[in-house]
């Protein structure tokens, strides 16, 4: 028994490995990369204006995701074998629970690790970066996931409202912690673990940990069933989700519009449901943010601007669950080649990519539009009823005496310009159906980053820490520049893209660099031709997701 759980344990450890270096290196190369440019752009940063509790609960939701994320991603397919094994049920159930608990409560430490020695002092985990709490409630709160997982396998609607009830009490609780005298009062870190809250979450994580296993072992017996309201519901939600639902077949289409139609029903329309899941808890966050907090009525300008920022969070977090879902919807599960049903479509490689980048624009203009109506617009327009219309004349009174009005026009631009930009160049990335050249692509341009920042930090004296930056710029907007054009190059000598297609591209690449070049603030021209070039990658994947389609295709 020992030895089948030793080898699990390899084969988890195999399969998770480069996501969680992949995940570590984001999150510590991110703000890495952030301070490096604030301290090349504004110079060093005065003592205690840099507040890194600021950024306390921003790394708390990134990170639980992303580890989350690594070991959803090794778990994939284990359940076919899980229950084949000559293993009682509450060692099989409870090897699954402390291996993936492990697996986040270590990435979480190591990466804590690595930021006291990159950016904290030693206060810090009295004075504003907290550790101990938000491991154990994370730890207590992956325990009653896998609980509510195995348990939902019976499903009904009284038992997705008890467990939709008693994780959001959870969150309740743990936002509780750092508003020790109220909700409206200042929030403060979270330093100190009391007995009682230590007892609660091992309390917690004890019995969730117990009524997992009995749960599994349910599921394993084969006796939990659905219930008939649920099996009925099920399956109107299978028919809304493949395309079914209300479908005529009188009507004639063309082929691409066939495999558009296709596509979209096997991937697309359900990366579409989880946006909406995501925009709902948005739209409940903000109505939170906008009513029981009153942030409609302080004056300080954060307050005002965290329902924005709760609408940018879960932005990423949709960003990454299309690129989850349409990343492996080109390719069979093992990525071992393209669907059977893609493969043979009877379309050339230039319309075969030009209608998967159709349906992926449709997602990502879809996806604005859910967060940007649904998430924000619907959750202020619910919260000026609630307040009174008097609110719109003021919060146009303060937007037009705002110093800095091109701001509400040029950085909703680029987080829509960063949000098409990373899905599709990675996707561009994925949908080569090569594991192992995505892989290695990402750690290259990562490691370089990473290695650049640290030996700037670390090895370069400080005379010459500047020019070294300024070096390291300059290379990186030669790859943007010199990539992007060897790739349109390569598409239009394989007849992948048209002449049109380049000229839109040339137009975009001379016009947008120009429109920012003086939004950046900072006098050094450098700096600012590199946050220029970036906006290349805009257009860069209309090239590289052709190439990388035809070299799915014919592999």
């Amino acid at each position: 028994m020992t030895h089948m759980l030793y080898e699990v344990t390899q084969t988890f450890v195999k399969r998770a490995w480069w996501g969680a270096l992949l995940g570590v290196g984001l999150l510590v190369l991110g703000p890495l990369v952030l301070r490096g440019l604030i301290l090349l752009v504004e110079g060093p940063i005065e003592s205690g204006a840099f507040r890194p509790f600021s950024f306390h609960f921003a790394f708390l939701a990134t990170s639980w995701l992303v580890f989350i994320s690594v070991c959803l991603q090794a778990l994939q397919g284990v359940k076919k074998i899980i229950f084949s094994l000559p293993l009682s049920s509450a060692s099989i159930a409870s090897g699954l629970m402390f291996i993936t608990i492990g697996t986040v409560v270590f990435l979480s430490l190591v990466t804590n690790g690595i930021y006291r020695i990159v950016f904290f002092d030693e206060n810090w985990l009295s004075d504003y970066w907290p550790v101990l709490g938000p491991t154990l409630f994370i730890a207590t709160l992956m325990m009653v996931g896998h609980c509510a997982y195995w348990n939902l396998h019976a499903r009904g609607f009284g038992r997705l409202l008890f467990w939709i009830g008693f994780i959001v009490a959870m969150f309740w609780w743990f936002i509780s912690r750092y508003n020790p005298h109220g909700f409206g009062e200042k929030i403060v870190p979270w330093s100190n673990v009391t007995l009682s809250e230590f007892v609660t979450l091992q309390l917690v994580f004890v019995v969730a940990w117990v009524y997992g296993i009995v749960s599994f072992a349910r599921v394993r017996s084969g006796a939990a069933e659905p219930s008939l309201h649920w099996n009925r519901f099920e399956s109107w939600l299978n028919q809304l989700s493949s395309g079914t639902l209300n479908e005529t077949h009188n009507s004639l289409i063309s082929k691409s519009s066939a495999l558009a139609r296709l596509h979209w029903r096997d991937s697309c329309r359900r990366a579409i449901l989880l946006v909406l899941f995501l925009g709902s808890i948005a739209l409940v966050l903000n109505l939170v943010q906008f009513t029981y907090f009153d942030t409609l009525r302080m004056e300080n300008q954060t307050a005002k601007e965290s329902p924005m920022v709760v609408t940018m969070m879960f932005l990423f977090f949709s960003a990454i669950s299309i690129f989850l879902i349409l990343g492996e919807a080109l390719s069979t599960r093992n990525m071992v080649e393209m669907k059977g049903y893609l493969a043979i479509a009877p379309l050339s490689d230039q319309v075969f990519s030009a209608v998967l980048v159709r349906n992926l624009i449709k997602c990502v203009v879809l996806t604005i539009l859910v967060f940007a109506l649904l998430s924000f617009l619907v959750s202020y327009f619910i919260a000026v009823l609630y307040y009174g219309f008097d609110v719109i004349n003021n919060h146009w009174n303060w937007l037009v005496n705002h110093d800095s009005k091109v701001l509400f026009v040029a950085v909703p631009v680029l987080v829509l310009i960063g949000f098409w930009a990373g899905i599709a160049n990675s996707l561009s990335l994925f949908w080569t159906g090569n594991q192992w050249f995505s892989v290695s692509v990402f750690f290259t341009i990562f490691g370089l980053l990473f290695s650049g920042f640290l030996i700037s930090i670390v090895l370069i004296p400080e005379s010459m820490r500047v020019s070294f930056l300024h070096g390291e710029f300059l290379l990186l907007t030669c790859c943007i520049w010199s990539g992007t054009i060897i790739a349109y190059f390569n598409a239009l000598k394989k007849e992948l893209i048209n002449s049109t297609t380049i000229w839109i591209a040339v137009v975009f690449c001379l016009i947008m660099p120009l429109i920012f070049w003086g939004f950046w603030k900072t006098d050094q021209n450098i700096v600012r031709l590199f946050l220029s070039s970036l906006l290349v990658l805009v257009v860069t994947p209309f090239a590289t997701i052709p190439l990388a389609v035809s070299w799915n295709r014919h592999r």
